[in-house]
């Protein structure tokens, strides 16, 4: 990825911490995370947070298809991040998984594997030196 799609990755993954009308502290540390690991830049989540608090921002697939899952799949973590999905995420997240050609049993996969995830994640925090 590049700098603009960098931007709207991180955009992506924002619109879902904001969609249910706040950005809670968990789903901060998520963005955190996931900015680190795809190697952005702290600019880079920076104007993403300023594109997507416009509030006209919408979802947008960047980069190659496997970019674009792993995309998915930060989104759906993201919003695990607060203990579930509220309609106005799930809604979003649904359309990008059209947008991107991916299947309900892929999504189904996705969902699974984005709690493991969490699960292992929540207990890294509240047990860091495990």
């Amino acid at each position: 990825m590049k700098g603009k799609e960098f931007k709207s990755y991180l955009a992506n993954l924002i619109t879902i911490a904001i969609a249910d009308g706040n950005i809670s502290k968990k789903e901060e540390a998520a963005i955190e995370r996931a900015y680190k690991e795809i190697n952005a830049k702290k600019t880079d989540l920076e104007e993403a947070k300023r594109i997507a608090e416009r509030g006209d921002y919408q979802v947008t697939p960047v980069g190659r298809y496997s970019e674009r899952i792993r995309s998915l799949e930060d989104m759906v973590f993201i919003a695990l991040a607060d203990s579930g999905f509220a309609d106005s995420e799930k809604n979003v997240i649904l359309s990008f998984a059209r947008a991107v050609g991916v299947k309900q049993e892929q999504i189904n996969t996705i969902l699974s594997e984005a709690i493991a995830r969490f699960r292992t994640y929540n207990a890294t925090i509240l047990c860091p030196s495990a």
